[in-house]
Parts: structure tokens; C-alpha cells; sequence
């Protein structure tokens, strides 16, 4: 989680826990806004999470989220009717729902400013991991790598602010289609 309790295997006290929930809240605090139709809860399927992320909605009384398994179809345990039961306290996962260009709503529903490309989401996700820790299962990225993705997401969204034109690697891949779920590209190593 970026502690020394953490690297040490101890949990966060309450100190460093307010520290790990403000700095998630930035990260999603610069999401673009996306008018939401409610008419997706068809693609909440279950979903992994960082560690803080799920241990603030176990904190929030929230049903246990089984660990991720790949290719799962069931869908997620915090819908009732149709409707999350934890709209604000959403892991970042969630909250890209609609927002990326690997990610786009069925329905229709676009973010302004448009979509963030697939490096930028991928900016996002290991942001939120070394914030929040990393989920079991998703591996993790070397030094190296981690900076490319991070310099890519960044240039791509300085592109995306400024109107620049598309990035390389949105050009060369184009959009991908919606079924490419989440799970599939967390499982995707490169």
C-alpha cells in the first residue's frame, strides 16, 4: 500500500488508512464526469479490487466480494435489483465503467471530453494499486514497464486535454470492442 506497515505486513492504522482513502479520492476525483443512464448493470460482473479498496467496503458493511476468478460470468454480489448498493464507495474498476475506450457503455453513455485511451486506464489501475495495494492475481509490472505505461498515460491524456491528435497506439489498435471485459485485460500479461 506504499507504507512501511504495509511492507511489513501490518494493517494501516487509522492514520494511514484516512492518508490511502484521500489519495484514492484524488484518483477519482480526476475521472471525467459521465452521465449515467442506469441501464448497464448487465456488464457489473464480479470485479477485483485493491486491497484498501475492498477492505473499506468490508469496513462499510458491505456483502464479502469472492477473489476474482478469470472468465467469471456471475454477476456482482453488491447489485440489489438491479442497482449498486455501494455507488459511492465503487472501487476504481467500477468507476472506469463507460469511461475508456475498452470500456464503452452499451448504451451509449459518453464521458466528457470523450474516452480515455486503453494507456491511460492503465495509468489509472496501477495508480490505484500502488495506492491501494495490488489484488491478488493481477501480476505485477516491473519497474520499467510501470514507467512506460505511466508516461503513456500521461502523454495520451495531455493529448486527449489539448486536443492533439489520437496516440500511436490508439491509432494502430483502434477501438476495442466492449466484450474485451476487464478481467481479460488484468489477466493479459505483456
Amino acid at each position: 500500500m506504499g507504507s512501511s506497515a504495509k511492507r511489513r505486513g501490518r494493517k494501516p492504522d487509522r492514520a494511514q488508512r484516512a492518508a490511502i482513502e484521500a489519495k484514492l479520492g484524488a484518483l477519482y476525483a480526476e475521472l471525467p464526469a459521465l452521465e449515467c443512464k442506469g441501464r448497464c448493470v448487465d456488464s457489473c460482473l464480479s470485479i477485483d479490487m485493491t486491497p484498501a479498496e475492498r477492505n473499506r467496503l468490508r469496513r462499510a458493511g458491505a456483502p464479502e466480494i469472492p477473489p476474482l476468478e478469470p472468465l467469471s460470468e456471475e454477476p456482482c454480489p453488491l447489485l440489489e435489483n438491479g442497482r449498486c448498493t455501494v455507488h459511492e464507495l465503487r472501487p476504481l474498476i467500477c468507476r472506469l465503467w463507460g469511461l475508456t475506450e475498452n470500456m464503452v457503455c452499451p448504451y451509449g453513455c459518453i464521458p466528457k471530453g470523450g474516452h480515455l485511451t486503453h494507456a491511460e486506464f492503465e495509468a489509472l489501475m496501477i495508480r490505484s494499486y500502488h495506492i491501494g495495494g495490488w489484488p491478488a492475481g493481477v501480476p505485477r509490472s516491473s519497474p520499467k514497464r510501470i514507467h512506460q505505461l505511466l508516461s503513456a498515460g500521461a502523454l495520451a491524456a495531455d493529448a486527449r486535454r489539448t486536443g492533439s491528435a489520437k496516440s500511436t497506439e490508439q491509432e494502430e489498435r483502434g477501438k476495442r470492442p466492449v466484450g474485451a471485459r476487464v478481467r481479460r485485460l488484468w489477466s493479459r500479461q505483456r
